[in-house]
C-alpha cells in the first residue's frame, strides 16, 4: 500500500512539474505579443514628445523594426520552451 501511495505522489509531482513548464511557455507566448506592443507604444510616444527635432525622423522608422525583432525573439523563446515541455511530457 505504501508503494502505491509513493507512486501516486511521484506521479503528481511529475505532473505538477510539467504543468509549471507549460504555464511558463504560455506566459512567454502571451508576452511575445504584449511586451513588444507596449514597448512600441511607449517608445513611439517618447520619441514624438522628445525635444530633439531629428529624433522622431531618424528613430521613427527604426523603432517598429526593433519591436518586431523583440517579438520574434520572444516567440522563439516560447516555441523553445514549448518543445522542451512537450519532450518532458513524452519522456514521462
Amino acid at each position: 500500500m505504501q508503494r502505491i501511495i509513493d507512486f501516486i505522489e511521484t506521479e503528481l509531482q511529475i505532473l505538477e512539474a510539467v504543468w509549471s513548464y507549460r504555464i511558463r511557455s504560455f506566459v512567454l507566448l502571451i508576452a511575445a505579443f504584449v511586451v513588444p506592443s507596449v514597448v512600441a507604444l511607449v517608445g513611439l510616444q517618447m520619441i514624438a514628445t522628445s525635444p530633439l527635432l531629428g529624433l522622431a525622423q531618424s528613430m521613427g522608422a527604426l523603432f517598429p523594426v526593433l519591436t518586431l525583432v523583440l517579438m520574434l525573439k520572444l516567440l522563439s523563446l516560447a516555441v523553445h520552451e514549448y518543445l522542451k515541455d512537450r519532450a518532458a511530457m513524452l519522456r514521462f
